[in-house]
């Protein structure tokens, strides 16, 4: 009886391992086919202006993330895709692998003003994942504060401040009339010759002072880069004049 007790448990005890092993295959073979079934993803991006409309027309690429010495960088080379953004200002993309992505739209402008734009979206296989950017968040601002160049003290008031995106290849002293023409980016200092100027981010300008009335060009001063929710700040004396 005791061989025969013996011989029912180790047949039990076979007959478990072999019913284990059956049902960790079978869930083993469940998640590969759910991974298989989810290995992409969508994004739609959608670009706004500051009322919520969508802006239409947009050529917007999704770039591979490259890394070198612990970060990242824009590689043009690393293009997977580009999507004009339709009548709401959304660009769909579909088939992405789950990954982190570099979203560059191509210069969206707002009153006439170009926006810098690149961030970071990540996908999720099986998902549409939904982005919406306002166009005009990607800014900073450059204060200036403009002072009498005889005491270093007085405020200069009432003068017009320029910004210029900045390129060697156009911005030069005898076309300072015309770039000041085609600004779009302005401000006037107040009565403590103060002014914040609200510009797109990520761009170099350079800035021009002039006279509201006689428009002459005072001052054409150093570069200026912010980033964005970024400040720069400028103190800058000259000799007043008569407006």
């Amino acid at each position: 009886m005791c061989i025969i007790s013996q011989l029912m448990m180790k047949y039990k005890l076979i007959i478990l391992m072999v019913f284990a092993t059956v049902v960790i295959s079978c869930k083993k073979a469940t998640n590969v086919r759910l991974v298989e079934g989810e290995s992409s993803g969508k994004m739609s991006y959608r670009l706004v202006d500051d009322s919520g409309a969508g802006l239409p027309g947009i050529r917007v690429g999704v770039y591979r993330i490259r890394s070198h010495s612990g970060g990242t960088y824009f590689d043009p080379s690393s293009l997977l895709d580009t999507v004009r953004t339709d009548k709401d200002g959304i660009a769909l993309f579909s088939m992405l692998n789950p990954a982190n992505y570099l979203v560059v739209p191509d210069s969206p402008k707002l009153n006439n003003v170009a926006y810098n734009i690149r961030e970071y979206v990540q996908v999720v296989a099986g998902k549409e994942k939904k982005k919406v950017t306002k166009v005009s968040d990607f800014s900073g601002a450059i204060n200036v504060t403009l002072r009498s160049s005889l005491d270093y003290v007085t405020p200069i008031r009432s003068m017009g401040i320029a910004v210029i995106p900045y390129n060697s290849l156009v911005y030069r002293p005898d076309n300072l009339k015309e770039l000041l023409d085609g600004a779009t980016i302005r401000g006037v200092t107040n009565n403590e010759g103060f002014v914040s100027i609200k510009v797109p981010a990520d761009i170099s300008y350079r800035l021009l002072i002039y006279g509201l009335y006689n428009r002459t060009i005072i001052y054409g001063s150093d570069e200026y880069r912010v980033q964005k929710d970024g400040l720069a700040y400028s103190s800058l004396y000259m000799n007043p004049i008569n407006q």
